[in-house]
């Protein structure tokens, strides 16, 4: 504040009416009725300012906080308000991700970052089977099969391999023969 009066340190607590006293004529600076408007309008203020500057936390639901029964709205899940808020927005992100229609590639994905090792899928293998490759030792196959249940169209039957791939030299020999064979005429002779 550019200038101040007793009476204004008393009454003006919002930071905004504090800001804009300053704009206004120092005649004010004494006046009881014009400062109490001015704290109620700087209050108002202080409330859109909080709103507007939480707002931007309430795009994703990894920050969300007042918002999270709009993105349970969103995306179908019935609130459960005995959950901690982690646990909404646990629910709200698995059911983000789960979105997509479970097709090969997508079922890959799903399996490659469940599993934490590069999966394939190779389809068809049987009637509605589906095979998972795993191109790595140690991956999570407990919580990539329980990902996968949930993900996968019901219809369908996947078995799991860990199959490894490694470059190899090798040389190969080949040899080849040919030969001709020509077949001649029997011809009798009279003697």
């Amino acid at each position: 504040m550019r200038y101040r009066t007793e009476l204004m340190d008393s009454i003006l607590t919002s930071e905004n009416a504090r800001r804009f006293i300053d704009f206004i004529a120092p005649v004010y600076g004494n006046g009881y009725v014009a400062l109490w408007m001015f704290q109620a309008i700087g209050l108002s203020l202080d409330e859109l300012t909080q709103a507007a500057s939480g707002l931007g936390s309430q795009t994703v639901p990894q920050t969300a906080d007042w918002s999270i029964p709009d993105w349970e709205f969103e995306y179908g899940i019935s609130p459960d308000p005995s959950l901690t808020d982690e646990q909404r927005r646990a629910n709200i992100i698995m059911r983000m991700n789960f979105v997509a229609p479970a097709n090969p590639a997508r079922l890959e994905q799903i399996a490659s970052a469940s599993s934490g090792v590069p999966c394939n899928i190779v389809e068809n293998i049987s009637k509605n089977t589906f095979a998972i490759l795993m191109r790595e030792l140690g991956g999570d196959i407990s919580n990539m099969k329980e990902v996968l249940d949930s993900a996968k169209p019901a219809h369908l039957i996947y078995v799991t391999r860990v199959a490894l791939l490694r470059e190899t030299e090798s040389s190969v020999y080949m040899g080849v023969a040919g030969s001709y064979h020509k077949k001649y005429q029997t011809i009798e002779v009279n003697q």
